[in-house]
């Protein structure tokens, strides 16, 4: 299975063209009273299905809504390079087609609006595949409609980053270094073939630590990463690296640390070659992070709001 990262952003609105506005209430949007968790989940049947620049395509499936949280499901791939399908297991061509076939797996977005008064905040976790999400186009949908309805006010969305105060203490327990496509050693042969997916899992003695040194490395340099589980200097810079740190707290979380080295909070969901979750589980899985988001402003999530 591939491997599924995510990450959150924040909703909330104020204002246009006042200084220092403050937050507004996102149940009780201005003029007519409407609630921005039904205009959130009205957003997604106005994603469109391809961004014809950027040669990439969007599928959505109807929204899944379940109290103050809906499930957004859909897919998203990349088309306009001529290419052919081929059965990896046993070599057969399959097909051969001129770039407008498009492989899309399947990305999930989960949609959090507290039901609190006023709700000054709404959170969307954002799952993520190496081909994107549909965060994008989502967006573009949600901002169109709120601009045409209230045009006065400014909707802010905000990527979530990692809490600095969290990350600042917290220590790294586990290191995932992950290569695809390797090739398998063949050289008696003389043919190089494709083994697949190699991972190396690197931990220290139960109960220690790596050095924070050791992180701030590797977050700086990914292909480190590969010299601390045996790779030469020489080798290519792995797919993908994770880290699994633990707060002062206890808490556990695995974070990605992908090509951009963003700011932003990114966690992995599940890795390279492990099973995906199902609806249930990532949806938990994404109200865990919510409940986190939550308490840095001192408010809780309350399991109720789930319910119809």
């Amino acid at each position: 299975m591939p491997r599924y990262t995510a990450h959150a952003i924040q909703f909330s609105y104020h204002e246009k063209y006042k200084r220092r506005a403050r937050a507004l209430d996102l149940r009780a949007l201005p003029g007519d009273g409407a609630d921005f968790f039904d205009i959130a989940c009205e957003a997604w049947a106005c994603v469109v299905d391809r961004d014809e620049q950027k040669h990439r395509s969007f599928s959505t499936l109807p929204v899944q809504r379940q109290g103050r949280v809906a499930l957004f499901k859909g897919r998203v791939g990349h088309y306009g390079t001529p290419a052919q399908v081929r059965d990896v297991t046993t070599g057969e061509i399959k097909l051969e087609h001129d770039g407008e076939l498009a492989n899309e797996p399947e990305v999930r977005l989960v949609l959090a609006v507290p039901a609190i008064d006023p709700c000054l905040s709404a959170y969307m976790v954002v799952g993520e595949v190496r081909e994107g999400s549909l965060k994008g186009p989502y967006i573009r949908a949600l901002r169109e409609i709120w601009n045409a309805k209230y045009h006065e006010f400014t909707l802010k969305i905000d990527n979530v980053v990692e809490s600095e105060a969290w990350l600042a203490t917290a220590q790294m327990a586990q290191m995932t270094v992950t290569y695809r496509d390797q090739q398998a050693d063949l050289a008696d042969h003389g043919v190089p073939e494709v083994a697949g997916t190699v991972q190396a899992v690197l931990k220290p003695k139960k109960g220690v630590f790596f050095p924070r040194k050791a992180y701030e490395l590797v977050k700086k340099n990914r292909k480190l990463a590969g010299r601390l589980v045996g790779r030469s200097e020489t080798d290519e810079q792995p797919d993908s690296v994770s880290v699994k740190m633990v707060g002062q707290d206890g808490k556990e979380k695995t974070f990605a640390i992908d090509n951009e080295r963003t700011p932003m909070a990114r966690w992995v969901f599940s890795d390279w070659g492990a099973p995906a979750l199902t609806d249930e589980q990532h949806i938990r899985k994404s109200l865990d992070q919510v409940q986190d988001l939550m308490h840095r402003e001192g408010l809780e999530w309350d399991t109720r709001w789930e319910r119809s």
